[in-house]
């Protein structure tokens, strides 16, 4: 299953892919449509470091929001830290806990220690991220080409 998720991650970063339409909420921007430009993000780590999106400029993203009492997001956890174990030089995972949906801050980081998780988390306690990506569902992952294009949007 491995080889089959990093396969469709890599033909999806490569060659594009299919977004799937949704509404964007009315109070929101518009969702980012593929070939758009990704919305700036700008969001701590839990050690409280700055992460940009336009830090990882020049290398491939896969991006998912999620949030620790999501179901389908604890599901596709283990296949995220595979695949954050395993891309190659130029590729990156990056995943943004939606923070302010959650029962309390904390629950995110003991979730992710209770799993042994260690790929990069962002913490969004205002749903800013949420909001500029129109994450009305989750899990909600977009791949994000070297140049910052959003290439596909998975809900």
């Amino acid at each position: 299953m491995h080889a089959t998720l990093a396969a469709a991650v890599w033909a999806v970063l490569l060659l594009g892919g299919a977004f799937r339409p949704g509404a964007a909420t009315p109070d929101g921007p518009p969702r980012p449509a593929v070939g758009s430009p990704a919305p700036a993000l700008e969001l701590a780590d839990p050690t409280g470091q700055t992460v940009r999106l336009a830090d990882f400029r020049g290398r491939a993203v896969f991006l998912n929001f999620w949030a620790s009492w999501c179901g389908p997001c604890r599901a596709e956890m283990p296949e995220i830290q595979r695949l954050a174990e395993s891309l190659p030089d130029g590729t990156a995972v990056l995943t943004v806990n939606l923070t302010g949906r959650e029962a309390s801050p904390s629950a995110p980081l003991a979730y992710l220690a209770e799993h042994g998780y260690s790929f990069p988390v962002l913490l969004d306690p205002r749903d800013e991220a949420g909001t500029a990506f129109q994450v009305a569902s989750m899990p909600t992952s977009l791949f994000i080409s070297p140049e910052g294009a959003v290439t596909a949007r998975v809900a």
